[in-house]
């Protein structure tokens, strides 16, 4: 049946239905594709348009900066060297601003961490009540072991009672006063003048009693009660406290002055005078009318504060170590400065060890007797002093001495700058004393006064006969080594400038009156000068004197003694210019 259709057939020529086919494709495809390109042509907008895709970026950025942060350290790495430039540069422009931004937080973290300190202050009261068995002692035991305190905190938790009654907000810089609070059934004074009084302290204590413009006045006690002054950048808060306050409130009086800082910063520089604008901090100073220490519950300090503690418990025990070293070398220069003979010139490190030069006399005390009474370390120290002569009297007077080196008759003393010589000598003695004169340079002078002794050590006498005067000069050994001796120093006295004077005494025995005896030693001492004056001893430089029977030179207990009496003694005078001048 369909072969006798043919027509049926759609027998249309191909080509002619493309056309017509086509559009249908071309609509189907827009059809279905136009989604697609439409999303991919705002694609493209939004990645060719800079401030469309910074805002979509904004719109994930903190997003995807914690997850990243969460993942590992690489973006705190690379944020750092841009955070540390951003406040090296805030900085050179104004340190101040960044100073007034981080007080209110570094304050507290660094007081924290520097309270743990205080702990020692109330090592004496733990130490009072270590053996203390009482019920309420053994409570307070178990509560130290809980909190994580000392006994001796605890105790004081529990036994310090304070109550304060105003506290004053004074602008720094004027004086004037910004607020004040008063605690209920508290008289008080009118409070821009106890404001100004407290200003004018602080300026006088400050200009008084220290040099460095940071120290500031921080407690006065007046009867029972006390004043805490805590002061920030701009401000100043006073608060008057009756009873026994513990450090803990200043914390309190800390945080509440730092947390109005950062709140009032603009109106605290704007500041012309009116206080009206701080109206709004009176409930942070009613906060600090506290009446008791209130326990608080111990808190996990973050890791910032207890770092800041260390390193500033470091610094404080470094700075401590060295300036106490500081010292100790100081006063060990200045105690070798002080002692006679030291003379430090020079003090210098080498080698990791202390080189101290100078001068020093061999008589001086040595410097590593100094040394080791100290408590520095010996092997740390080297000594490199020249020798030299000191000018003190106690040195000169020890070389003098030594020098000297006198005989158990002579004595030898030290007034005034003189030298003093008495007692008993040979002649020989006394060249010796003229030959070490330049010795003593460093005295103010000499006095010598000495009865002549002969070689062999007795007192030189020269007898005479019975009821006589006469020396028998001609074959008189004893007279020529005498008179040579004497004129010997004479003479030297006169080339050096040395006043000399030679006593001669007349001795008689005490047969006689005493007339005779009288008459007879003048006679024997004047036939003796005369002797002396042949030989060069000028006359004014002697002196002749008679004592009769007297001053015997031996008690009389035999005939013998006698002879010895009726004799003539000597008594040599040298003394420096200078001496005489003087007197």
């Amino acid at each position: 049946m369909s072969d006798s259709h043919p027509n049926n057939h759609d027998d249309r020529d191909p080509g002619s239905v493309k056309p017509k086919n086509d559009k249908k494709l071309e609509e189907l495809r827009r059809l279905i594709l136009k989604p697609e390109q439409d999303e991919l042509e705002n694609l493209k907008e939004r990645l060719d348009n800079p401030r469309l895709r910074a805002e979509e970026v904004s719109q994930i950025l903190s997003e995807a900066m914690v997850q990243r942060a969460r993942r590992d350290s690489s973006l705190s790495q690379a944020l750092s060297p841009l955070i540390e430039d951003g406040i090296k540069v805030s900085i050179k422009k104004d340190p101040r601003a960044l100073v007034s931004a981080i007080f209110p937080l570094i304050g507290p973290a660094i007081r924290k961490a520097i309270s743990e300190t205080f702990t020692k202050m109330v090592q004496s009261l733990n130490q009072a009540l270590e053996h203390s068995f009482s019920v309420k002692g053994l409570k307070w035991r178990l509560e130290a072991m809980r909190t994580g305190k000392s006994f001796a905190e605890v105790v004081i938790l529990h036994n310090l009672v304070y109550h304060v009654e105003q506290v004053f907000l004074i602008h720094r810089e004027t004086g004037l006063l910004l607020n004040h609070v008063v605690a209920e059934q508290v008289t008080y004074q009118d409070a821009d003048v106890v404001s100004g009084m407290l200003t004018a302290i602080q300026d006088f204590v400050h200009d008084s009693f220290t040099s460095d413009s940071k120290d500031e006045l921080r407690t006065m006690q007046v009867g029972e009660l006390a004043v805490w002054i805590e002061s920030s950048p701009n401000l100043l808060l006073a608060a008057v406290i009756r009873g026994t306050p513990s450090e803990d409130l200043r914390q309190v009086f800390q945080d509440t002055i730092a947390s109005i800082q950062l709140q009032m910063g603009n109106e605290i520089e704007e500041f012309q005078g009116n206080s009206e604008a701080f109206n709004t901090v009176k409930p942070y100073l009613q906060d600090c009318l506290q009446v008791r220490l209130e326990k608080k519950k111990k808190k996990a300090l973050p890791i910032f504060p207890i770092i800041a503690g260390i390193i500033v418990v470091a610094l404080i025990v470094l700075l401590f170590f060295s300036i106490r070293t500081k010292r100790r070398w100081s006063d060990f220069i200045d105690q070798l400065n002080s002692q006679q003979g030291i003379i430090v010139t020079e003090v210098d490190k080498r080698d990791g060890k202390r080189l101290i030069s100078g001068l020093r006399d061999p008589l001086a005390i040595d410097p590593v007797n100094i040394l080791e009474q100290t408590e520095l370390k010996p092997e740390n120290v080297v000594f490199d002093f020249e020798p030299y002569q000191a000018l003190d009297k106690d040195f000169v007077f020890m070389r003098v001495q030594k020098a000297l080196n006198p005989p158990q008759n002579i004595k030898i003393g030290l007034q005034d700058d003189l030298l003093n010589v008495s007692g008993a000598a040979t002649l020989d003695w006394v060249r010796h004393f003229q030959n070490i004169l330049p010795v003593l340079d460093g005295l103010g002078g000499y006095s010598l006064g000495l009865d002549i002794l002969d070689e062999n050590g007795q007192p030189q006498l020269f007898v005479f006969d019975k009821g006589r005067a006469q020396v028998q000069e001609k074959g008189n050994t004893s007279l020529e080594l005498f008179s040579d001796g004497l004129v010997d120093v004479y003479r030297s006295a006169m080339q050096t400038g040395q006043d000399f004077r030679i006593d001669i005494v007349g001795h008689s025995s005490m047969e006689g009156s005493d007339s005779i005896n009288q008459r007879i030693s003048i006679e024997r001492a004047e036939a003796f000068e005369a002797i002396l004056i042949s030989r060069g001893i000028k006359s004014a430089d002697m002196n002749h004197v008679g004592v009769g029977s007297s001053k015997p030179i031996v008690k009389e207990k035999q005939e013998d003694d006698k002879r010895f009496n009726r004799s003539v003694s000597f008594r040599l005078y040298l003394s420096s210019k200078q001496r005489n001048k003087e007197n």
